[in-house]
């Protein structure tokens, strides 16, 4: 139930900082995945006191750059080339 009202929340405060919690939950994992997250600096993040911040648009646009959009070629046994995913 938790996790309904974050992501109700998130869409209705689209230009709010989200907590760890909150893009937990857009998400789809745990709060400790987010802290490895913050330690890999994966998603950008806003440091206030002993908490963290995030901003959608960052979270969006590194999304948007970890999207997988076109098969791959890879080699197989030294014959043709077959394509990956498709």
């Amino acid at each position: 139930m938790l996790k309904q009202s974050v992501a109700r929340s998130w869409a209705d405060n689209q230009g709010k900082l989200l907590s760890k919690d909150e893009l937990a939950a857009w998400l789809g994992v745990k709060p400790r995945v987010i802290d490895n997250y913050i330690e890999d600096r994966v998603f950008p993040f806003i440091k206030l006191r002993n908490t963290v911040r995030f901003r959608r648009e960052d979270v969006e646009k590194v999304l948007d750059q970890l999207t997988v959009r076109e098969p791959r070629e890879v080699e197989k046994c030294g014959s043709s080339a077959v394509k990956l995913g498709g």
